[in-house]
């Protein structure tokens, strides 16, 4: 990141890490007296989008965990019934009828799969709503990094909790004292 003349840095927040198909995105948010901007860089491609400060005219951030214990009751049940099968499997318990097995697994396969469906991630989302810039406002997600269901690919999310819980805390703060440091720039140069 490059600044410009009598530019500084307020707060600057780097949210999350995805592994999208093998590369990293490291994904940021950056404050300045000057400037709102958000970074995605890999090793090969990077996004940038800003917004003067001046432009601001409000903002929203959520961070969210989402309550996954139904999955892990299922995950612990599939756990349960795997252990069972290696203990009938090896202690001779389906000799007389081998099909037991496959009742099991079919056990173990109907707990993990709504055990992977009702999984979720956390999320994080932020918008800035601008005055006098027309389209989309400033939005910064995770969303964003997971691709569209028509779309093959393994993903690795890793979300900084305390991160986003500090930048949810503290960016109307961050937002205030740039404009702060903004306007005593400006009356430092009249």
């Amino acid at each position: 990141m490059q600044l410009i003349k009598d530019e500084v840095v307020v707060r600057e927040f780097e949210y999350a890490k995805v592994n999208r198909g093998g590369k990293d995105v490291s994904c940021s948010v950056t404050i300045t007296n000057k400037r709102v901007f958000t970074t995605d860089a890999t090793k090969r491609q990077i996004a940038h989008t800003e917004v003067p400060i001046s432009k601001v005219k409000r903002m929203d951030a959520t961070y969210k965990a989402p309550n996954n214990w139904l999955s892990i009751w299922f995950i612990i049940y599939a756990a349960f019934a795997f252990i069972l099968t290696l203990v009938g499997v090896f202690g001779g318990l389906f000799d007389d009828d081998p099909r037991m097995i496959w009742l099991f697994v079919i056990v173990i396969i109907s707990l993990i799969l709504p055990a992977w469906l009702f999984w979720q991630y956390p999320t994080f989302t932020w918008t800035l709503s601008t005055v006098g810039q027309e389209g989309i406002p400033l939005y910064t997600s995770i969303a964003k990094n997971i691709p569209s269901k028509g779309r093959i690919g393994k993903i690795r999310i890793h979300i900084n909790k305390k991160a986003c819980q500090e930048f949810t805390y503290s960016i109307g703060a961050a937002l205030a004292e740039a404009r702060m440091i903004a306007e005593e720039d400006g009356k430092k140069a009249k």
